[in-house]
């Protein structure tokens, strides 16, 4: 399928895999240069896959960037992330964390713009996108504010 693409004519190929997808398993801290980590669970593993079959293409030196995006948000959603749905839920019950994580949030305007350059422009390599981190104290009073 990938020669085919390439005779087809395709320059560039970008591929929108999950930070999770490399989160590892001992809480180190998450690089672009991070190895796939395997889950149990069906999604994690189909982009864990994919990520092995194109960084092997990527050695052979093809154009090829791997994103990996924090949570992506944004307007005009046809479907509700997973993003939106933990912050819909906390909204409708009123469900707080408060302890010192958070979670890193991601425009997804943002991720196209970026996703644009390297189309239009160039470039190969492993990228992580993660956005802007906000804590859950910062979240729930974001909400309650609004």
């Amino acid at each position: 399928m990938f020669s085919l693409s390439i005779k087809a004519g395709i320059k560039r190929i970008v591929c929108i895999s999950s930070i999770t997808a490399i989160f590892g398993k001992t809480g180190s801290r998450v690089t672009p240069d991070a190895p796939p980590t395997y889950s149990k669970m069906r999604y994690w593993q189909s982009k864990v896959e994919a990520e092995l079959y194109l960084c092997a293409r990527q050695e052979e030196g093809h154009p090829i960037a791997i994103l990996y995006p924090g949570g992506i948000i944004g307007p005009d959603d046809p479907i509700l992330s997973d993003s939106c749905k933990a912050r819909k839920h906390r909204i409708e019950n009123g469900f707080q964390i408060f302890d010192d994580g958070g979670m890193q949030y991601l425009d997804v305007r943002d991720l196209a713009a970026i996703i644009r350059s390297l189309v239009e422009e160039g470039g190969s390599g492993r990228f992580l996108v993660p956005g802007v981190y906000s804590t859950w104290t910062e979240q729930a009073d974001l909400i309650e504010a609004v």
